[in-house]
């Protein structure tokens, strides 16, 4: 059960992730600057375009290309020639309406977008596309925004209970056989999970705002409910952007101090409470290149009970930092690597440890099969190998040997978006967690489908 708050985690910033990995490759596919075939393209695109200045197709080549280099002036001048050239193009107004909401030209994106709309016998996709920048451009423009995901659906594990893969056990020292009550457990569950951000935007000159966010995961098993779970998680503090051109050209670099509180229960008793507070580092190094670092501190206080009398011995401060880079690398992959580092200082030394862990992820867009769907889906793998190291053995288990666990875990995660709100979201996954003490070796298959809406 040590392990549990990770567990928590791990399971709500992957439905998180999952539902956003749709938003990313929109984001991020045009932003591409590294790439040496688009760089022959962008450059063979805009010699044919000066060649032919009249040609329409050719200078809408060259402004796409512009675009997904990440040349986004390059990009507009080419298509506002086109508009000289003939003013009745819905589809260019459209795409100048999205170059400028990219670079942050509200109004001017405003004024491109409604201009594409009332164009005479638009075509529907350009009329809902425009619709969709418009409602967002509304969205930012406002002093209150609030956007987040919800996710749910049901979950089948061969290992419900994580109970260990074998029926030897050590208790007070000696070998035991584990009775089979306490054995491994498959089942299935019922689960929930979201997350929500509320932004209150200063207007200042700085761009300085007020965030606060929330997350929770709620599951509800079938025959394991002692393994019945509730999570949610509030931040709150100030995002306050800092002058990166000195650091690194073309770059943006945020800073965010923020209050955490953490609540917990588990068979529907309190399982453990933690305020704290915490700081964010959040940059963009370069197009394509984002980099996130958190350093946080908590006070956990465990709540015992009567299935669980002694969990006041894990009561202590944890400090943690975690760091995540994200890498496009061209237009349908990118690529994670992560790593965690935390001390639980417990009261009791045998509850006290460190972890730390490291991650590598690959997310793939591609063209929905047999063009199910119009939007793209996407496949993210990630691996992560975790390490637990107990300060001092534990007497009721084994009082000459310590502690120490290592995980493998793996994860594959499908979207499938049915719209730009909605999608299903497929995940299978593995856990394997050998220890130094076999009362916690185990492993565990996982499965799940589930829908989430995006707000």
């Amino acid at each position: 059960m040590r392990g549990l708050p990770t567990a928590i985690l791990s399971l709500v910033l992957l439905a998180a992730g999952a539902t956003v990995t749709v938003g990313a490759r929109a984001q991020t596919a045009g932003e591409i600057s590294n790439d040496a075939e688009l760089q022959k393209a962008y450059d063979d695109a805009f010699a044919s375009m000066m060649a032919d200045p009249q040609s329409l197709d050719k200078t809408f080549a060259f402004a796409e290309l512009a675009a997904r280099k990440g040349d986004l002036e390059g990009a507009v001048s080419a298509l506002e020639r086109m508009l000289f050239v003939n003013p009745d193009l819905p589809r260019v107004k459209l795409e100048l309406g999205v170059l400028y909401f990219r670079l942050g030209s509200y109004e001017t994106a405003r004024a491109y977008l409604q201009a594409a709309l009332d164009t005479p016998n638009v075509p529907d996709p350009v009329r809902e596309r425009a619709n969709s920048f418009l409602s967002e451009i509304d969205k930012r423009a406002s002093v209150h925004r609030f956007s987040g995901t919800l996710y749910g659906g049901m979950r089948v594990q061969s290992n419900a209970n994580a109970a260990p893969s074998g029926t030897q056990v050590m208790a007070n020292g000696l070998a035991s056989t584990l009775s089979s009550q306490f054995t491994k457990k498959g089942d299935f569950n019922l689960f929930a999970a979201g997350s929500a951000k509320y932004v209150y935007d200063f207007q200042d000159q700085n761009q300085d705002t007020m965030e606060v966010t929330g997350s929770f995961y709620s599951a509800r098993q079938q025959s394991q409910t002692l393994f019945n779970l509730s999570f949610f998680e509030l931040t709150a503090g100030p995002r306050i952007p800092v002058p990166s051109d000195w650091l690194w050209p073309g770059g943006t670099l945020s800073m965010r101090p923020y209050a955490i509180f953490d609540y917990v229960d588990l068979h529907d008793d309190p399982y453990y409470r933690a305020p704290g507070v915490g700081y964010e580092f959040l940059s963009q190094i370069v197009p394509g290149t984002v980099a996130q670092l958190n350093l946080e501190g908590r006070d956990k206080r465990y709540q015992d009970s009567g299935l669980f009398p002694l969990l006041k011995d894990q009561n202590g401060a944890e400090l943690l930092a975690r760091g995540q880079l994200i890498q496009a690398i061209n237009d349908q992959l990118a690529a994670l690597a992560a790593a965690t580092y935390s001390k639980l200082n417990a009261r009791n030394g045998s509850q006290a440890y460190t972890y730390y862990d490291y991650s590598l992820g690959l997310t793939w867009s591609f063209d929905a099969p047999f063009r199910a769907t119009e939007l793209p889906w996407s496949l993210t793998g990630t691996a992560t190998r975790a390490f637990y190291v107990y300060d001092t053995p534990d007497p009721t288990v084994d009082p000459f040997d310590t502690r120490f666990d290592r995980d493998w875990r793996f994860a594959a995660v499908n979207t499938i978006p049915l719209d730009t709100d909605w999608s299903v979201i497929t995940t299978i996954g593995r856990t394997i967690r050998q220890s130094s003490i076999s009362n916690y070796q185990f492993n565990n298959n996982y499965a799940s489908v589930g829908v989430s809406w995006r707000f």
